[in-house]
């Protein structure tokens, strides 16, 4: 016959054991979702107010998204502490270099016409920072660099350039000398190929964008570049090069805090410790 105290402190161990268990999933629902929430964070960007978009009795800042939008009118110069979209400071700034306002008039637009789509605004695509270049004579690169990113941190940059323009206006486009990982048409898209001689008419005709995906910061930076692109036939076809930047996205895609997982371990050993030192008693 089995001993019955032996039984009795077997019965104990198991539900011992299942209430470790419990505790430890508890923990992990209540300290897990607070940490990744920690870690999220989202900056939205919307570039140029045209100071002459007024001028047929409009007003200039019609076209500037409402909500806690980053309206970036200086074309050139720095902006410090962007906010999220909670309208919370985050540290992050921006430097821009080499860019001109769109040609008063004839703005950028973002199809679907006059609708919002996604997270971009229709107000978003209506105005834009812009690189052109004529003659063949190949400029000064145009950049972005933002600052004040953290280097443990995983980030999504998403950039918006759309034109009602001709095809063959081209640019690259490239984040730290790399180009894109995807498009939102193209999630599958070839290395290499998102940004390499890209058309401000994908996001106009399209309604396409581009991605860069789990980038990460050196001495908190990465820079954002616009160079002279590759033009398709016909050769009779202007040397005329068009990058433009219209609205931007930056998404924190970081993992939880190391800090943090660290006590949810140290915590669950301690229970774990405790629970044993209990049944060997």
């Amino acid at each position: 016959m089995r001993n019955p105290l032996l039984i009795q402190r077997q019965g104990l161990a198991g539900r011992s054991g299942v209430g470790v268990r419990a505790l430890l999933l508890a923990a992990a629902l209540l300290v897990f979702p607070v940490l990744a929430g920690a870690s999220s964070q989202i900056i939205l960007i919307d570039f140029g107010t045209d100071p002459n978009e007024g001028v047929f009795g409009d007003d200039p800042t019609w076209n500037n998204p409402s909500g806690n939008w980053n309206i970036i009118s200086a074309f050139n110069g720095s902006t410090v502490n962007l906010v999220d979209e909670n309208g919370d400071g985050t540290g992050i700034g921006m430097v821009r270099a080499d860019f001109d306002p769109l040609v008063a008039g004839f703005p950028g637009i973002w199809n679907p016409l006059n609708q919002d789509f996604d997270w971009i605004p229709a107000e978003a695509g209506y105005d834009g920072f812009t690189y052109t270049t004529n003659g063949g004579t190949p400029p000064d690169t145009a950049s972005i660099t933002l600052t004040g990113l953290d280097d443990s941190a995983e980030y999504t940059v998403e950039v918006v350039s759309t034109f009602p323009g001709p095809n063959f206006d081209r640019s690259d486009y490239t984040l730290d000398g790399e180009y894109g990982t995807r498009t939102y048409l193209f999630p599958n898209a070839a290395p290499g190929t998102v940004g390499l001689n890209w058309s401000p008419a994908y996001g106009f005709i399209q309604g396409d964008w581009m991605f860069w995906e789990n980038v990460t910061s050196a001495a908190g930076e990465v820079t954002i570049e616009v160079h002279p692109g590759i033009h398709p036939p016909p050769p009779d076809t202007p040397i005329f090069e068009v990058g433009i930047i219209n609205a931007m996205r930056i998404t924190r895609t970081s993992v939880p805090e190391p800090a943090g997982a660290a006590l949810f371990m140290l915590a669950a050993g301690f229970l774990i410790r405790r629970s044993r030192g209990r049944l060997v008693r």
